[in-house]
């Protein structure tokens, strides 16, 4: 898997560069509490051609989202990360011959991911974020819960939507 750092403008296909979403925020305002313990780790499960569905962590390095599927044929992720915050740093990771679009959209992103099997992602750092609000489809179906991993024990949300918030 090759590195790329994805930049953002509105309506149009990121190719290099980060990303700074949303409108500029009073450090005075900003949340100062801690993201759950339960998101933080890389889901252990998460491999090339792990269980199909999206994986989401986080790190010290931010947040990061990625997507397999238990097979090398085509399938077509979408989705979403909102926040009531800022997203901003982001770098796509996919696989050779990937298509990401990204594009900006108030205090969000969207991806699209075409997957053979194999992992592709991003990773983003929020700033005065109180919650993220997690969506996303396969091949245009909605994703179940059991489709979703979260944090390092892989565990599920309640359901699609899913809102991850500050404690």
């Amino acid at each position: 898997m090759r590195k790329l750092v994805a930049s953002l403008a509105i309506g149009a296909v990121a190719i290099a560069g980060s990303f700074l979403v949303g409108a500029g925020a009073d450090a005075s305002t900003c949340v100062h509490g801690s993201w759950p313990s339960d998101v933080q780790g890389r889901p252990s499960t998460l491999q090339s051609g792990a269980a199909t569905g999206l994986y989401v962590w986080q790190t010290s390095n931010g947040w990061e989202l990625a997507v397999t599927h238990d097979a090398s044929s085509k399938m077509i992720f979408t989705g979403s990360v909102r926040t009531d915050g800022q997203l901003y740093g982001a770098e796509r990771r996919t696989e050779r011959r990937d298509h990401v679009l990204f594009s900006e959209d108030a205090n969000g992103v969207h991806y699209r991911f075409t997957n053979y099997g194999h992992i592709d992602g991003l990773v983003f750092r929020t700033r005065c974020a109180n919650r993220l609000v997690f969506n996303g489809k396969i091949d245009g179906v909605a994703l179940t819960v059991n489709q979703i991993f979260i944090g390092a024990d892989g565990h599920h949300p309640g359901g699609v939507p899913f809102v991850i918030s500050r404690g």
